[in-house]
């Protein structure tokens, strides 16, 4: 029987192991990724905050298609693809939460997910008749101009991008990002791109280590607040109208959202939760309205979205909700060309890339640790490379 590497996890600890290579059935794929980062979703599981029961995490990389079930059409192997991990209309797929995922040399796709369509092309396939002398494969120019580092990037890409597209169907000039995160960064760093000066920036930083790097790495444009000098600063240094963009964990997305909306009172337009919400959290700022719905209505990012509209307490002006669980394929692949075309810019926030034994060591650190500095620097973007 063949076997693969797979970073596997065991209570609060993950190890590498050996774990048995599957063969395709009929319908079926197995993808060999090329590069997986660590996602704040990951890493709420591997720390026992989310209850998905998938034993190897991972859902953000582009890959390789290594074999294919019978009856699998327009896939080839050895293409290029990637893998949008929510279905919306199948809550059994969801890549690395109940469905094994990226961290591993060889993935299995069920069959359902491949017939959904769930699989995306993302460059011509290596023809082996193509191989030149040396050995070495000609690929396309769509394949080889973006890293497998930077492709990790295109799912939390689209979705930010989508998130942007919501909040900014209202007339803001002013984007507060709620957490330093991954996600946060890369929201502020989209905007920034997008909406140059005409859009004032404000991200809320948890954690000091993070907010000094991205003071030093990310450039002028954006303004880097502590979340003990928040409430200052939402109150006297926000402009009208403004959105806000939740990007925490999903154990604080209510609370965040209920202290901003608090403090910019009838200045605030538009709200969007790309961070989860637990079903049954409540907002006390926005009583009627049920936040884990109103993201999950966004499943698979509809457009134009679904959107939830009230009141908050204390304030006179109605404040658009909404959220988002996934993005359509369609958005996967505006994301990659975006990485292809402005890579540069966004691969500052690749701080960490290293191979699988030591990519077990970081998660470890991470998750069970709960360290976010490691060799001196912040972990913004953990990338494994499965190759190492």
């Amino acid at each position: 029987m063949q076997r693969h590497r797979a970073i596997v996890r065991r209570g609060d600890t993950c190890a590498l192991q050996h774990v048995p290579t599957p063969t395709p059935g009929p319908g079926e794929v197995v993808i060999a990724a090329e590069m997986v980062s660590l996602c704040g979703t990951d890493i709420q599981i591997l720390r026992g905050m989310r209850d998905d029961p998938s034993p190897i995490v991972g859902h953000e990389g582009l890959a390789r298609v290594a074999a294919v079930g019978e009856g699998v059409e327009n896939l080839a192997i050895g293409q290029r693809v990637m893998v949008n991990p929510t279905a919306p209309d199948d809550p059994s797929f969801l890549l690395g939460h109940n469905v094994e995922g990226l961290f591993q040399e060889r993935t299995l796709l069920p069959a359902s997910a491949v017939t959904a369509g769930q699989i995306v092309s993302v460059g011509a396939h290596r023809d082996p008749k193509t191989t030149t002398g040396n050995g070495t494969d000609t690929v396309s120019s769509t394949e080889a101009d973006l890293d497998a580092g930077l492709g990790t990037l295109v799912e939390p890409l689209a979705v930010v991008r989508y998130a942007l597209a919501c909040l900014t169907r209202q007339q803001v000039t002013h984007l507060v990002v709620l957490g330093g995160g991954l996600i946060g960064l890369l929201a502020a760093l989209v905007a920034r791109r997008t909406f140059g000066p005409a859009m004032s920036i404000t991200v809320v930083h948890h954690n000091d280590d993070v907010r000094a790097w991205a003071q030093r790495a990310l450039g002028p444009g954006l303004h880097h607040v502590d979340d003990r000098d928040a409430d200052t600063h939402l109150q006297h240094a926000v402009d009208a109208p403004c959105a806000v963009l939740a990007a925490g964990y999903r154990d604080a997305t209510v609370t965040s959202i209920d202290t901003a909306a608090t403090l910019l009172r009838d200045r605030l337009r538009a709200v969007h939760a790309v961070g989860g919400v637990a079903a049954g959290d409540r907002s006390a700022v926005f009583p009627s309205l049920d936040l884990a719905a109103a993201r999950a209505a966004n499943t698979g990012a509809p457009w134009p979205p679904r959107v939830s509209e009230e009141i908050p307490k204390g304030a006179a002006t109605p404040v658009h909700f909404t959220g988002n669980r996934g993005v359509s394929n369609d958005m996967l692949q505006a994301a990659f060309d975006e990485l292809r075309r402005h890579g540069a810019d966004y691969a500052r926030l690749l701080t960490h890339r290293v191979g699988m034994a030591e990519g077990v060591a970081l998660i470890n650190t991470i998750c069970r640790d709960k360290q976010r500095v490691v060799n001196g620097s912040p972990v913004i973007r953990l990338v494994v490379d499965l190759h190492r």
